[in-house]
């Protein structure tokens, strides 16, 4: 699993204008960490032999204060979205197959941030 949270770490880095690109959701996030992104495990089932399924949860953001309104933070948001799944979908690399399950957002309730969550199914 670890091999390819770092798989998708690699390809996420690559995305332009992102400050943070982190494994693990951390307690301490501050404002420069924004805009961000986090790489969550979630789940690990057993698919046969020497292979598994991961279930990764993919958070990124914006700190409200940088940008005119909800409005536009939706529009770089699902913009990001759109470099994620292009990024790691369909294939992260000839180990793993990656596919987007959904995304759900935060309902707005992070004062002052905007965050949004893809989850992926990760194969290998």
């Amino acid at each position: 699993m670890y091999e390819a949270l770092l798989a998708i770490k690699a390809k996420l880095e690559l995305i332009p204008n992102i400050a943070t690109c982190k494994v693990g959701l951390e307690d301490d996030i501050s404002p420069d960490d924004y805009p961000l992104i986090r790489i969550v495990a979630s789940s690990s089932d057993d698919i046969g032999f020497l292979k598994e399924k991961n279930t990764v949860k993919i958070y990124f953001g914006f700190d409200l204060n940088e940008y005119d309104g909800v409005e536009s933070i939706y529009e770089k948001l699902y913009g990001l979205e759109k470099e994620i799944r292009d990024a790691i979908v369909p294939e992260l690399s000839s180990e793993f197959l990656c596919r987007w399950k959904s995304t759900i957002s935060d309902e707005d309730r992070l004062d002052g941030y905007k965050v949004l969550c893809s989850v992926f199914e990760v194969e290998g």
